[in-house]
């Protein structure tokens, strides 16, 4: 006889919103630091090398976001495997129960 897995599938659902909230937080700021103006290359000084540095703060930026794009979708990703995990759970609970349960007219 194996022991019974007891899991809190409140727990389980409760982590797996959490992590959706905070994928859904990384796009919304996403979203509204990219409707932002872009810094203007003036702001980088007036010498020949300020469009450079320009360049490369605008390209580490957008490495940045791409990022904390793939971020997002991992966490959505895992929020929804743990969904997935406590509905699992719940379901072979159901089904262990209903497997030790005396048909209905025994004791």
């Amino acid at each position: 006889m194996t022991d019974a897995l007891n899991v809190d599938l409140t727990a389980l659902i409760r982590y797996g919103d959490e992590v959706r909230s905070t994928g859904n937080e990384i796009v919304a700021a996403q979203r509204a630091h990219r409707s932002q103006p872009p810094v203007p290359v003036s702001s980088f000084g007036n010498s020949g090398s300020g469009a450079a540095v320009h360049e490369v703060a605008e390209r580490a930026l957008e490495t940045a976001h791409t990022a904390l794009d793939r971020l997002a979708e991992v966490l959505h990703g895992d929020a929804e495997l743990l969904q997935l995990t406590a509905f699992s759970y719940h379901e072979a609970s159901q089904w262990e129960g209903a497997r030790h349960r005396p048909p209905p007219g025994r004791s």
